[in-house]
């Protein structure tokens, strides 16, 4: 049901055409920023995660796959809140959790375990 796109190497993973994705993310990216100095300031980005969209169906299983430190698991963290995303949008069940505040997200995590 995946196809890899073309130049990147990524994997895009679709869902039936007659059915909404229980999990949606789009454009997800995580980048975490470098300090350095007495003032510890900002001299640049990490992109931890950039551009990652995946859909996953009812029913359907994905795995995450990749050399160690390239973002799987900020990925995971990402997708639960555990870490505030840079951009993109996470819905659930159509519900975009990426808008949702501490307490608002505690069902939701049950759910997405």
């Amino acid at each position: 049901m995946a196809s890899p796109a073309i130049g990147n190497g990524a994997v895009a993973a679709s869902v039936g055409h007659n059915r909404a994705p229980v999990l949606d993310v789009v454009n997800l990216k995580k980048h975490f920023p470098v300090k350095k100095g007495v003032l510890r300031r900002t001299v640049g980005q990490v992109y931890a995660v950039d551009d990652v969209t995946f859909r996953i169906g009812e029913g359907e299983t994905l795995g995450l796959v990749g050399e160690s430190g390239c973002g799987k698991s900020t990925v995971a963290r990402t997708v639960l809140r555990l870490i505030e995303p840079t951009a993109g949008s996470i819905k659930l069940d159509g519900n975009d959790v990426t808008r949702l505040g501490k307490t608002e997200l505690r069902p939701y995590r049950r759910q997405m375990q």
